[in-house]
């Protein structure tokens, strides 16, 4: 039976909750100088992914939460470098996590209902805008022979930048932009030829691969399951966009379409279901798995995000199947030793964080009474990951290596924003970027 409760559950364990905002003000206090956490403002140091946009968030979740700290002043202080990059044209994009379409959701999330930043924000519209109708005509224009994941995905492509557009949904160039993106991934549902075989139009060749082991390893191909740079990411936006009442002709057939292919791809370990984070073309012809795979908890290609955007596709249609295998995910999830996640970093992208806040999220939405005692377990592996020696309390941990790093994705603010958004009294918005509401 699922759940109607929908309420913010944040921490109640006391001592918790003392020793989350000791280690929060913490990493506060290491990055509240832009110059000296950032240097000069030079390309890549605006960004949301591990520049200032990101911590620009931290900081206006501290604001939102200390609204007499004047955390508010610090987060200013980070959008002041990041005007210094555009006025320089010195940014490197307009995707949401490398580039510009990022810095109106952050400024509008930081301003709250206070009027701040509305200049900024607009001239951010009317810079972004014809970039991003170019961008979707070249997009729309390599489906079906040269698709690259740049293209859709999150980080990079229009799964990330339609999200943008869809906090924006009022305003009349975003609308247009919006529904053009809409309808790209639309396009992108359908089938589309290659060696003379009908495959799904998400198709990745070889030679667009990102990695050359990747290249290697898929010489026909493949198709990428996951949220960070794979198809779940335009899946989530149509079924944001679902859900906001924005809906065209097409929209849902993508979205049944879509869940149906995660549906097919499913698999079952002792603990419950997972999914590969690719599927190769000869897997995809033959119809089943090859390539051995194992349960991931991460953001970025793991279970949790999976099931997160099919629990949105379930709101979306109203189909209770879909959500029932979302919350089925969750379940197993929580049967799992926090041990057995074989996690490195307590970052978001592949670190404890980004389970702990995909947890708390599918709290709201089914209940805590099943997830409380877990995430209560997440949340002490990821306090004994700070150091108050570090840089800035945490290390990014990837192949053995010890980075410190300030912002979002990989870094020390991305740790502390989850920490802190899980002792507010209700829910935040910032979360919108990770495509996860």
């Amino acid at each position: 039976m699922l759940s109607n409760t929908k309420s913010w559950q944040p921490i109640h364990n006391v001592t918790l909750i003392n020793n989350m905002e000791y280690v929060v003000k913490q990493v506060a206090r290491k990055l509240q100088f832009p110059h000296e956490v950032l240097g000069e403002p030079v390309p890549g140091t605006d960004s949301l992914a591990s520049g200032a946009l990101g911590i620009v968030l931290f900081y206006a979740e501290l604001d939102r939460l200390y609204p007499d700290e004047q955390w508010d002043v610090v987060a200013h202080n980070y959008l002041v470098h990041v005007q210094a990059v555009i006025n320089a044209d010195m940014f490197d994009s307009f995707s949401l996590w490398s580039g510009l379409s990022a810095a109106p959701v952050v400024a509008s999330i930081l301003a709250r209902d206070r009027g701040r930043y509305q200049n900024f924000i607009e001239k951010l519209h009317i810079l972004i805008q014809p970039a991003i109708d170019e961008f979707i005509d070249q997009a729309r224009g390599r489906i079906g022979n040269n698709l690259f994941m740049s293209d859709y995905d999150v980080i990079e492509g229009l799964a990330g930048i339609s999200r943008y557009l869809l906090f924006f949904k009022e305003h009349p160039a975003c609308k247009e932009n919006l529904n053009k993106a809409l309808s790209y991934i639309i396009q992108l549902s359908k089938n589309t030829q290659f060696n003379d075989e009908s495959v799904p139009g998400w198709h990745i060749r070889s030679e667009n691969q990102f990695l050359e082991v990747e290249k290697k390893r898929y010489p026909n191909g493949n198709f990428n399951l996951g949220i960070s740079h794979g198809i779940a990411g335009p899946f989530a936006l149509l079924s944001l966009a679902l859900i906001e009442g924005i809906e065209l002709e097409g929209q849902r057939d993508a979205l049944r379409k879509f869940s149906s292919y995660y549906r097919k791809w499913k698999a079952q370990d002792e603990h419950g279901p997972i999914w590969p984070e690719r599927i190769s073309y000869e897997e995809e012809i033959c119809g089943q798995m090859q390539n051995h795979f194992a349960h991931n908890a991460s953001w970025c290609y793991g279970e949790p995000s999976i099931a997160r955007v099919l629990w949105l596709a379930g709101k979306a249609l109203g189909d209770s199947e879909i959500q029932s295998l979302a919350q089925q995910t969750y379940h197993s999830l929580v049967q799992r030793s926090v041990e057995s996640l074989s996690f490195e970093s307590p970052t978001f992208c592949h670190g404890y964080a980004g389970t702990l806040w995909m947890l708390q999220r599918m709290m709201m939405d089914t209940g805590p009474d099943a997830f409380e005692a877990y995430r209560e377990k997440l949340v002490n592996q990821i306090l004994s990951d700070f150091n108050d020696n570090h840089t800035y309390g945490f290390q990014d941990i990837e192949h053995g290596q010890f980075r410190d790093l300030p912002g979002l994705l990989v870094g020390a603010a991305g740790v502390a924003l989850v920490l802190l958004s899980c002792l507010s009294m209700d829910e935040p918005e910032w979360d919108c970027i990770f495509l996860l509401k």
